[in-house]
């Protein structure tokens, strides 16, 4: 799917989103008394002309813990250069999360708002917040130089 962003001087830059990828993965070691299923979600936003890519990753793990974070690498065995994350997701409802925010003049309702989290391996990323919707996806990046990249 071909999206459409905006920066704030008008300029349109095409994003491809890359379907969906659903993974179940069993965490039963033995044949002991529980098992743990993780599940995740996965989706990729490649925007073309910038070279950049961002990976949105949903998973509920052990103990029903939620990891929502969005970052440059789906390796997983490699820790991102570029992560964000929600602050103080430490719940098991999601929604909890949602909020309303103000960012570069635009209003949003039920939104999660990523910053760039301190375990980033490189702290130079070209976006400080990302703006996330559960129905439309990413709708708005602030990029830490000054500006946004808005879906248009």
């Amino acid at each position: 799917q071909l999206l459409e962003y905006k920066y704030e001087n008008g300029e349109i830059i095409v994003a491809t989103a890359f379907k969906k990828e659903v993974l179940t993965k069993s965490l039963n070691e033995d044949e002991g008394c529980f098992s743990t299923i993780i599940e995740s979600e996965f989706f990729d936003l490649n925007f073309n002309n910038l070279n950049k890519n961002l990976f949105v990753k949903i998973a509920k793990t052990y103990n029903n813990r939620t990891i929502f974070e969005i970052s440059d690498s789906n390796i997983e065995e490699q820790a991102p250069s570029y992560l964000y994350t929600i602050e103080n997701l430490d719940t098991q409802d999601l929604e909890q999360k949602l909020t309303n925010v103000s960012i570069d003049g635009f209003e949003y309702t039920g939104v999660f708002v990523f910053k760039l989290s301190p375990n980033s391996t490189n702290t130079e990323s070209k976006f400080e917040t990302i703006v996330f919707s559960p129905q439309q996806g990413i709708v708005h990046l602030k990029i830490r130089s000054g500006g946004y990249l808005k879906l248009n």
